[in-house]
C-alpha cells in the first residue's frame, strides 16, 4: 500500500497526483514475489522481492530509477540491464542515488547527476 507525494509518480500505483492522501494498494507485477524492503530516494522508490528481483519507480530525470531512460516512471516496473538474472540481497537509495548489493557480494550502482547512469552498474566483484 502507498500513501503521501506523488507528483513524480513515486508511490508506482500508475498515475501522478500531487499527494495520494489515503492508502492506494499498489499494483506489482505478476511474476512479483513478496516485497521484503522498500528505500525512498528525493522523488523515487525501489522495491526488493524475496526473490532477489529490484522494482522501481518515480522521478527518473538523472536515471536515478535504474530503467534505462529519463522519464518518471508512474508504475512499478522490474529492473533488468545489468540487474537481469541477477539475485539481489539488499537495497539502498538516498536522494538521487541508488546501490543494489547481490548475493555473491557484487555491488551495483544508479548514480544520478554526476555521471547520468541510465542503469545500474556493476562496480566491485
Amino acid at each position: 500500500f502507498v500513501i503521501g507525494g506523488n507528483s513524480q509518480g513515486q508511490c508506482g500505483f500508475g498515475g501522478v497526483t500531487d499527494k495520494v492522501k489515503s492508502f492506494q494498494h499498489l499494483p506489482l507485477p505478476d511474476a512479483t514475489g513478496a516485497i521484503v524492503k522498500v528505500v525512498c530516494g528525493m522523488d523515487h522508490s525501489l522495491l526488493l522481492s524475496c526473490d532477489g528481483k529490484v522494482f522501481s519507480c518515480g522521478w527518473g530525470a538523472d536515471g536515478q530509477t535504474g530503467l534505462g531512460f529519463f522519464d518518471d516512471a508512474v508504475k512499478v516496473s522490474q529492473l533488468e540491464g545489468e540487474l537481469s538474472g541477477v539475485k539481489i540481497k539488499d537495497i539502498s537509495s538516498a536522494v538521487d542515488c541508488c546501490l543494489a548489493v547481490s548475493v555473491i557480494a557484487a555491488t551495483y550502482i544508479a548514480v544520478a547527476r554526476d555521471n547520468y547512469s541510465e542503469t545500474f552498474k556493476k562496480i566491485i566483484v
